[in-house]
């Protein structure tokens, strides 16, 4: 799945050719993908498009009184190219401007999302978003406080939504052990020092991430079809049985919530 660096390397991408244009047709080719692609989608059309943003791992187009947003779900790739270039298969949505450019959504899994919702009504799964990483809001005070409330693995914490957003399975991972702690550790036993710690690898991987265009490993290419290549610097995630590049121990495994957790059981204490 794109993670926030891979979502906020699109947003960047498609930001200066689409911003301030308007937009001329929407044309759906799916009847759904997560949830139906119905005409309100075409609401857009003869609008202004102000903005793109981002909000954890959604893509948001700001129009007057009205957004459309995007999720790319486990596959979707977002990608700008000429109204009359030809439709691959999977190109589900498309979102033609003024001057014939054609932003296509191509998503094989059908796992992504979108949807019109109206400014002053934003979904419910918006509203009750945690913190963004890389905001001034996520700091060691704020991590320790909530790691007072909980029972669960450090891991679990690090990518549940309502704490902290878009911190995915890749970037966690990384962050741990840049920050020398195991995921498995239970958050209760964190320290002041040791979040400060934490917060620092998060925000400084992700930066990572998005400096490198995102991380590449199955589906995930910018929208003109260059993949990231934040995963030539991986240290631990998809190298069980390497060595680890710190203390030499060996890169272990675990499930954790049903996710791989990669960690060196040597020198993430």
């Amino acid at each position: 799945m794109p993670e926030l660096p891979e979502v906020e390397t699109v947003c960047c991408a498609i930001s200066p050719q689409l911003v301030g244009k308007n937009i001329r047709s929407v044309v759906i080719r799916a009847e759904k993908l997560r949830r139906p692609l119905d005409k309100n989608l075409r609401a857009i059309e003869n609008k202004n498009l102000c903005e793109i943003s981002r909000r954890a791992k959604y893509l948001i187009f700001h129009f007057d009184e009205i957004n459309l947003l995007i999720h790319l779900g486990m596959s979707g790739v977002l990608r700008i190219c000429r109204e009359d270039d030809e439709i691959l298969r999977h190109d589900h949505l498309s979102i033609i401007t003024e001057d014939g450019l054609d932003l296509r959504l191509n998503d094989p899994r059908r796992f992504g999302l979108a949807m019109i919702y109206p400014v002053n009504n934003p979904p419910e799964f918006l509203i009750n978003l945690g913190v963004e990483p890389l905001s001034e809001e996520f700091n060691a005070k704020y991590l320790f406080e909530i790691c007072k409330t909980k029972s669960a693995k450090i891991k679990q914490v690090l990518m549940e939504q309502k704490n902290v957003v878009g911190v995915g399975n890749i970037y966690a991972c990384e962050a741990l052990f840049q920050a020398e702690i195991s995921p498995l550790r239970s958050v209760k036993t964190l320290t002041k020092t040791e979040c400060e710690k934490l917060v620092a690898a998060v925000k400084d991987r992700l930066q990572a991430g998005i400096q490198a265009g995102g991380t590449t490993l199955r589906d995930f290419f910018h929208p003109d079809g260059k993949p990231g290549y934040f995963s030539q610097k991986l240290a631990v995630y998809g190298k069980v049985g390497e060595k680890c590049m710190r203390c030499s121990g060996e890169i272990e495994n675990e499930k954790i919530s049903g996710r791989s957790s990669f960690f060196c059981p040597k020198c993430q204490k």
